[in-house]
């Protein structure tokens, strides 16, 4: 018998069972959480990109013209910043209407992310919660996309302490920046692996998170597999609108660990 007061989750693409009548399911619940922390965590790192002492191997100054000093304002920072910060301030004030409760936060985007997370249950269970989820997932990627490459930092998982741990390193050890705890990064990467063989993902997914978890892949690879009959086809997302076929995390990983040994 199924539980009652079951509904589907509202984010967009996911569509899994969400229970207590709430519109975004477990694991959409704690990736917000987890973009909220980061959030938090790119406060600083836009201001810091913001005034352009942020470096990276190419240039993303605007040079006004030819010849001329770049402008001393990443503009690029700027508009993400803003967007962030509307977006979240747009949420905390929209929860508090609807729940009679007070903004007590500075209008900061560190800020604004702090209330929101003092305040997940109530968006779990906010009517619009799926666009709360994609709304925020959407600027959060976009400010992490300005102040740093897709490369330079990768998700290591979660402290003790309950902060975010986020590598720059492929090798070495990762500190977590709030109680300075230190993991070993080849534990983390394989703790994170462990977590997530069930779970089922597109080609393009799994090439990104198995290459940013130190298992290199590549589309054809997987493609290969799968018309020789050695990765099993799974049904695509029932939200996802291309169709496209989907695989067992955990099956790629054997394959990929048979291919390195040989």
């Amino acid at each position: 018998m199924e539980p009652d007061n079951v509904t589907d989750c509202q984010a967009s693409r996911c569509g899994r069972p969400s229970s207590n009548g709430a519109a975004l399911c477990e694991s959409c619940t704690m990736q917000l959480e987890a973009d909220l922390r980061m959030a938090h965590s790119l406060a600083g790192d836009l201001n810091v990109a913001l005034t352009r002492q942020h470096r990276f191997g190419s240039s993303i100054g605007v040079v006004v013209r030819g010849g001329e000093r770049p402008l001393p304002v990443n503009l690029r920072a700027s508009d993400a910043a803003a967007e962030l910060q509307r977006e979240l301030s747009t949420w905390c004030h929209d929860l508090a209407g609807l729940r009679a409760l007070r903004v007590d936060a500075p209008e900061t985007v560190s800020g604004l992310a702090s209330w929101l997370l003092r305040h997940l249950s109530e968006v779990q269970a906010h009517p619009a919660a799926g666009l709360v989820a994609d709304g925020i997932g959407r600027v959060v990627a976009a400010a992490v996309r300005v102040v740093d490459r897709p490369v330079d930092r990768w998700y290591a998982g979660r402290c003790g302490c309950g902060e975010d741990l986020y590598a720059r390193a492929r090798t070495g050890q990762v500190q977590c920046s709030a109680c300075r705890a230190v993991y070993d990064i080849g534990t983390r990467r394989e703790q994170l692996l462990a977590a997530i063989e069930d779970q089922l993902a597109t080609t393009t997914e799994l090439c990104r998170a198995l290459t940013l978890l130190g298992r290199p892949l590549k589309a054809e690879q997987v493609r290969k597999w799968a018309e020789r009959g050695k990765l099993v086809q799974k049904a695509p997302h029932p939200a996802d609108p291309k169709h496209l076929p989907r695989y067992r995390v955990g099956d790629v990983v054997q394959l990929l660990q048979m291919r390195d040994a040989a």
